[in-house]
């Protein structure tokens, strides 16, 4: 089943970006399914600003990432919680199930709107966890007949187990959908994505190894001849350039030193205790 990927624009976030290719392997892999199917990622459809959204004639599934795993408490009403923590479900402080919702009804409106027939139905959401997960569903069978909840690895027997037995869309209207959504084919470095150097090209600066950099900080921390304020004017600026250099190919606008550690300590899921 040849797999066409349309991807917008690059994940602001690396935990997003592999979900992405988690996903786009297990697609690649077969879903079971005849024809064409594609795969849209970090696009808008009626308002709803989705990760992914995989298209086949048997298939129409929205696929929201969430970056934690572990022990997953999942239900209608109330907090998600992923090992005691709160799992956000998108602005106005919905849970995942709100946030799932609310995507797919204006998911489904949107392409019934272009295709001209209610699909709205046949719309299904998975849920995808980052890492590892054992998940305690609470959620209503008649919630679950259309929402499911998966970590990353197990994308390859979930992603076919979604996809109904009839046809939904023809493969007509499964190759007409990129031009009625007026989207465009992704390739590398086609000039719809950064390529992987824009970010420093932009801010002028030039990447260092992290063994260069591991090798200046015990240079500074071991010279027995270096004045204690002049060691750490030396260990201040190795640590802005670290940092700097973490967030250089990110899209995001960062205000100030602070914000760009904290968003490099959520990216790397570094513990609080560490951190």
């Amino acid at each position: 089943m040849p797999l066409r990927i349309f991807k917008i624009r690059e994940f602001d976030h690396q935990a997003d970006a592999r979900l992405f290719d988690a996903l786009t392997r297990a697609a690649a892999g077969g879903l079971g399914d005849g024809g064409e199917a594609l795969l849209l990622a970090n696009c808008d459809i009626n308002g709803a600003d989705i990760d992914a959204l995989l298209i086949t004639p048997r298939q129409i599934t929205l696929c929201l990432f969430k970056a934690c795993g572990g022990h997953i408490l999942a239900r209608e009403n109330g907090d998600w919680l992923s090992e005691g923590r709160i799992i956000a479900g998108g602005p106005a402080g919905r849970n995942p199930y709100a946030q799932a919702r609310l995507s797919r009804g204006r998911v489904g409106r949107g392409l019934s709107r272009r295709l001209r027939r209610d699909v709205r139905e046949a719309v299904s959401v998975c849920m995808v966890f980052a890492n590892d997960s054992t998940i305690d569903n609470q959620l209503p069978p008649a919630i679950g007949s259309w929402l499911s909840l998966s970590g990353a690895r197990h994308l390859p027997a979930v992603l076919p187990s979604m996809a109904r037995s009839e046809e939904i869309l023809s493969p007509q209207e499964v190759e007409s959908l990129p031009r009625l959504l007026a989207i465009e084919e992704f390739g590398p470095n086609d000039g719809h994505s950064p390529s992987a150097n824009s970010g420093r090209q932009k801010a002028g600066w030039e990447t260092t190894s992290p063994v260069e950099l591991y090798g200046r900080l015990q240079r500074i921390c071991t010279a027995e001849t270096v004045d204690i304020k002049e060691r750490y004017r030396s260990l201040r600026a190795l640590f802005r350039q670290i940092v700097n250099q973490g967030v250089q190919d990110s899209t995001l606008s960062f205000d100030g030193l602070f914000a760009k550690l904290d968003y490099l300590l959520h990216e790397h899921s570094v513990p609080d205790k560490v951190a």
